[in-house]
């Protein structure tokens, strides 16, 4: 008797199991993944649908405006997936779409028997504006001029609802920001940026402009480059170097030491040198959106140039071409321990033990400029500090992979290493670049 009353509310379990199984009650969820509230001329609505119980069955996108539109609609019944990750090409000019404010619509099915087969189903409402102008570029400075892997400066204006914007060089970009001066501009901008070191002649330059619904705009910016040969240096490289400088910069890193001197140097010059590059790419990708710099830069006292700006260097090793790289500063020795001044004035954005260049300051000046001091004995500010031009900040030596005391200098432009010797010159300082800041100011006399 226990035995079939055991089997009858084992099969009455099983029964209701999948009963509620087949109907499951559960409604499937929908996660609206874009990032802003406005649709643009091309985009991609990005979608994630999901369901507990059977999985989904169908899922439907609508746009409801001025007009109305199905943007996606797709089957699943078949397989009844329970997760659908969608990214929907969306083309509002395609689809008939006139720019204004609206909603997308999702509605999800899903696979349950409720409902007389129907299953659960979720309805979602986005409220959407869908804008499919591409900002306006104007541009106010004239007369541009640029070194090759020098640095220049430009002054526009763009739409309002510009959200990012800068000039671009063959992949390079250099970033604008606002007016400083004037909270109210929402328009003027301004971008300094170089043709670097390692470009041919003859690339285009163009002002990029993306606005919030991620339309893109590009003018070309016509600017004279003008050539400029750097040299070429074959380095020797000596057992006794190597040992006295990989074991340092490899414990540093927390690498181990391969045991072989050659492949420990390649192991630095390269993979490490690569790590260290990306560090201080990222450290000045992003700057204050105003210029704290106030005239031309200073450089190290009594100072000896040991190596230039863009260098190319083959590193030989017993009398074999094994590595070459880019010495993208100026190497300048005094002597032992000569004291380090900040070049300008700024804020310390980095200051500690960076590989290659072992004791490193790096100095935000403002509107993407940055300064760069390394191989440092010592080190006297912290990051965050802000400093002013010929304060203290450190003193030269050999950390890092330096052959003798000296400091590395390097001035950066969002991420791109162009040649200090300009800023150090006061005329080129307030003709290139004071005088295009100037314009910000009366910015508000351009209609």
């Amino acid at each position: 008797m226990k035995k079939k009353l055991f089997l009858l509310l084992l099969i009455i379990g099983t029964l209701v199991s999948l009963f509620l199984t087949i109907l499951e009650w559960s409604p499937p969820e929908a996660v609206w993944t874009n990032r802003t509230p406005y649709l643009g001329l091309k985009g991609n609505l990005k979608l994630t649908a999901f369901d507990r119980g059977r999985g989904i069955r169908k899922i439907e996108i609508i746009y409801k405006g001025r007009t109305t539109a199905t943007i996606f609609s797709d089957d699943y019944s078949e397989r009844l997936p329970n997760q659908v990750n969608l990214e929907v090409p969306f083309d509002p000019k395609g689809l008939g779409i006139r720019d204004g404010t609206g909603k997308i619509i999702i509605t999800i099915e899903d696979g349950s028997y409720l409902w007389a087969g129907r299953g659960n189903r979720t309805r979602v409402e986005y409220d959407i504006t869908i804008d499919t102008i591409p900002p306006s570029i104007e541009i106010i400075s004239t007369d541009h001029v640029v070194l090759q892997g020098g640095s220049e400066a430009v002054v526009y204006r763009t739409s309002p609802d510009t959200e990012s914007t800068g000039v671009e060089v063959d992949g390079y970009f250099f970033r604008a920001y606002r007016n400083p001066f004037d909270d109210t501009d929402l328009r003027t901008r301004i971008s300094l940026f170089s043709y670097p070191y390692n470009l041919k002649r003859g690339k285009p330059i163009f002002i990029v402009a993306v606005d919030r619904a991620g339309n893109v705009a590009k003018r070309g910016l016509n600017v004279l480059v003008k050539p400029k040969n750097y040299r070429k240096r074959v380095i020797e490289i000596r057992d006794g170097f190597l040992q006295s400088k990989l074991p340092e910069i490899i414990s540093s890193a927390g690498l181990e030491e391969t045991g072989n001197l050659l492949d420990d140097f390649l192991l630095v010059n390269k993979e490490l040198r690569n790590k260290n590059e990306k560090r201080i790419k990222k450290l000045t990708d992003r700057s204050i959106p105003r210029p704290l710099w106030q005239g031309r830069f200073i450089y190290l006292k009594n100072a000896k140039v040991e190596a230039n700006f863009a260098d190319f260097r083959t590193y030989r090793y017993k009398g074999k071409k094994v590595d070459e790289a880019y010495h993208l500063g100026y190497d300048l020795a005094s002597v032992r321990r000569a004291p380090v001044a900040a070049a300008n004035n700024g804020k310390v954005v980095f200051a500690g033990y960076n590989g290659i260049y072992g004791n490193t300051v790096i100095i935000d000046h403002g509107l993407g400029l940055f300064s760069l001091y390394s191989h440092m004995s010592s080190i006297e500010v912290q990051e965050g500090d802000l400093v002013e031009k010929g304060q203290l900040i450190g003193r030269t030596g050999d950390t890092g992979l330096a052959g003798g005391d000296h400091l590395h200098f390097a001035m950066i432009l969002s991420g791109t290493y162009v040649t200090p010797i300009e800023w150090w010159d006061p005329r080129w300082v307030r003709n290139r670049i004071t005088r295009r800041i100037e314009l910000l100011k009366g910015s508000n006399l351009y209609p």
